[in-house]
């Protein structure tokens, strides 16, 4: 809890703030951009990596890359766009505007950022609809019902590592080449389309990155296995992330103070 503030007056200013994080994505992602480009595109990614695996290892690499890439289309949303949350105070001058507030620059943060893992699983629902309308029981899409709560908490650990990246990069104006940069490193590495224990190196990089916990619960559910170990695993590794954001913020308001300064280089 902020310093001298009760409860209830957080619960209410993070409410506003959470309104004013919808009406703030709105502004930036217009719903006609979302339904037109970002849905469009993550719809085409999973085509292609469908059309590869199947011409590549047949119907089960097919499936596989399936799972995967209905769990990178989160990305979009929640790796590279959800940077606009902490990019767009830098380049409004409003930071010193948060960070002078009674609610801790970073809770106020995370609050307008929930538009963007909940819309990136609004994305996640449509394009499963989309698989078992095209596939039907050839296709992974009806036994994942079961299982989108778990892609539910990667939106989150994807969403923990895409404001961590941000903030890393605010002062050195690589936002979006950091995102973007975070978004292929987890493709390759969380095993979404490569099979893991093929590239050790790889393996050892996707255990800290998100979705390679949550994506091996998804296929150990569909197998029919216990998926608790995996999904406490990839809600660690998004708390991780989580942790580096909050404390990147925190270090980033001393500095503010400090030098009188919020654009952070």
């Amino acid at each position: 809890m902020s310093s001298g503030i009760g409860t209830d007056e957080l619960a209410w200013r993070s409410w506003r703030a959470a309104v004013t994080g919808w009406r703030e994505f709105l502004a930036l992602n217009p719903p006609r951009v979302l339904a037109l480009s970002v849905v469009p595109r993550a719809g085409l990614q999973l085509v292609f990596f469908a059309l590869l695996g199947q011409l590549v290892g047949g119907p089960a690499q097919r499936n596989y890359n399936i799972v995967g890439m209905l769990a990178f289309s989160l990305t979009a949303l929640t790796v590279v766009m959800v940077s606009d949350v902490p990019v767009v105070d830098k380049e409004s001058d409003t930071f010193w505007r948060i960070r002078t507030g009674r609610v801790k620059p970073f809770l106020v943060m995370l609050a307008r950022s929930w538009p963007y893992p909940a819309t990136g699983f609004l994305c996640v629902l449509l394009l499963t609809v989309c698989v078992i309308a095209v596939m039907g029981a050839d296709g992974p899409g009806p036994r994942l019902i079961w299982l989108l709560p778990c892609y539910a908490l990667m939106a989150v650990t994807t969403t923990a590592i895409g404001l961590a990246g941000a903030v890393l990069a605010l002062g050195r104006r690589v936002d979006i080449l950091v995102s973007n940069l975070l978004s292929y490193g987890i493709l390759l590495c969380s095993g979404a389309v490569l099979p893991t224990g093929r590239i050790e190196w790889l393996d050892r990089i996707g255990s800290v990155l998100p979705m390679r916990h949550g994506l091996a619960a998804v296929r150990a559910g569909l197998s029919g296995q216990p998926v608790a170990a995996e999904l406490l695993a990839e809600a660690a590794v998004g708390g991780i992330w989580l942790t580096v954001a909050a404390v990147t913020v925190a270090l980033l308001v001393r500095r503010a103070r400090r030098v009188g300064d919020d654009h952070f280089g």
